[in-house]
């Protein structure tokens, strides 16, 4: 890893308010797997973490509206938490948290500015499954 990832990947954990210290080699190489989109021809990518941060997302809204909103009906809290879920919520969130500089993707994808916001999202996605696991 070069030493501006790096530095790029320290500062995203101190945005998350996670410790450096903490987390061991393994966890770096999670946390930059799910900064790897598909795109960028490499076998170790986000997609896996992707799969299992859109599971952690949707239990934990799932939690939270039944503890907050325990009188909405299922269909209400469905509807509510694909509100809360949704594409557009995870890349603002990426913006947010400044991913677009450490996500590694292709070139044709990095340059195609209306898939820039489903690359934000995805990879915030994974990030949330790497986070999980670390």
């Amino acid at each position: 890893m070069n030493q501006d990832r790096a530095c790029g990947l320290q500062a995203l954990l101190h945005r998350l308010q996670l410790s450096f210290d903490e987390l061991g080699k393994k966890d770096w190489v999670i946390i930059s797997t799910a900064l790897t989109h598909t795109s960028a021809g490499l076998e170790a990518n986000h997609e896996e973490l992707e799969f299992l941060g859109d599971a952690v997302l949707r239990l934990a809204c799932a939690e939270f509206l039944e503890e907050q909103n325990p009188k909405l009906s299922v269909g209400e809290r469905s509807a509510f938490r694909a509100q809360l879920v949704s594409d557009r919520w995870l890349a603002e969130l990426a913006a947010e948290l400044e991913l677009d500089g450490l996500i590694r993707q292709g070139a044709a994808t990095a340059a195609d500015t209306t898939a820039r916001a489903t690359v934000r999202a995805e990879c915030c996605e994974a990030l949330v499954g790497a986070v999980y696991l670390a």
